[in-house]
């Protein structure tokens, strides 16, 4: 099975023929993010996520000691928390409010894909050719839903990546931030790969150290367009073509588009991809729900070629 769920540890093995993706849910239902990588057999990874005691300017979350959620790598985290680094998603409510506290709820693990509502996106032909995760995150307070959504492609070691906010409240809401996969690494020790260029000579090949604060790759234009590429990837310090590590990102979006890479005071590389949240708003009425693009995640230990021969098999 390409999705495993361990129910003791509450832990997601999210598995391709060559990579494994963790996930886990925490004991204050924050879901966290926990391994991205080589395909490991290891079931119990919470070593990873034990914070180390920075400073007494960091807020305990929720009042556990040594729980401080601006340490703890996570999924798809909110605004107006206690994690002050960039969400991936930003609400407003008719009061004006816009801090939100989503956390676990449910999950669903079902063979195949379902298609995304409007939207281009990989899609199967036969239900074993893929397996889908859902994960469903609930704020209590105000009533909202966000439906994280992963399906592996076990045979083409990649994972695509998309979210659903639903408003199960009785108010409208408008959407400020909604991205599409948002991974929280554990060190910045990476370069940054984008795409950019002009007219008739698009997409060159310009590679930059990650540096302490925001970077980022982004299309204001109404169409990613010929000088920016909804992609990136992350690479380790000696990747060339043939060997090292690489973590791709590719949006399936042809609208205004946002990459951005935040290293904090921690050097810990926050990554997001999605719809541009410049000028972007979008209504939601009681009921309704609001579907981002999908983001197809590729990891290579065998540099740029070997990422690139992935994404190629796959599309």
């Amino acid at each position: 099975m390409a999705i495993v769920y361990d129910a003791s540890s509450k832990t997601f093995n999210l598995s391709t023929s060559k990579t494994s993706y963790v996930l886990k849910v925490l004991d204050s239902n924050h879901v966290a993010h926990v391994y991205w990588g080589k395909k490991i057999k290891a079931k119990n990874l919470d070593y990873v996520l034990r914070s180390k005691n920075w400073g007494s300017f960091l807020t305990n979350t929720d009042n556990i000691d040594d729980f401080m959620l601006e340490m703890t790598p996570q999924e798809y985290p909110g605004y107006g928390s206690t994690d002050l680094r960039t969400p991936a998603v930003e609400l407003q409510f008719s009061d004006g409010t816009s801090a939100t506290d989503f956390r676990y709820e449910s999950h669903n693990i079902y063979a195949g894909k379902n298609k995304l509502n409007n939207l281009p996106a990989t899609y199967v032909e036969n239900e074993d050719e893929a397996e889908t995760l859902e994960i469903t995150l609930k704020d209590e307070l105000v009533g909202l839903k966000v439906v994280l959504s992963y399906t592996v492609f076990e045979n083409y070691d990649a994972i695509t990546r998309s979210c659903r906010i639903i408003n199960d409240s009785e108010k409208e809401v408008d959407v400020l931030r909604a991205l599409s996969a948002n991974v929280d690494f554990r060190h910045s020790d990476f370069d940054l790969i984008q795409l950019s260029g002009s007219w008739a000579r698009e997409r060159h090949i310009i590679r930059t150290p990650l540096r302490n604060g925001g970077q980022c790759v982004e299309s204001r234009r109404g169409a990613s367009s010929h000088a920016q590429n909804p992609f990136i990837a992350l690479v380790s310090k000696d990747t060339t073509e043939d060997k090292g590590e690489v973590y791709g990102f590719n949006l399936v979006y042809s609208g205004n588009f946002l990459a951005n890479v935040e290293v904090d005071m921690h050097s810990n590389a926050r990554t997001q991809i999605g719809i541009n949240p410049f000028d972007f708003t979008w209504n939601l009425e009681s009921g309704e729900e609001f579907q981002t693009p999908e983001v197809v995640m590729v990891y290579s230990p065998n540099g740029l070629t070997g990422m690139s021969h992935i994404y190629h098999d796959l599309y």
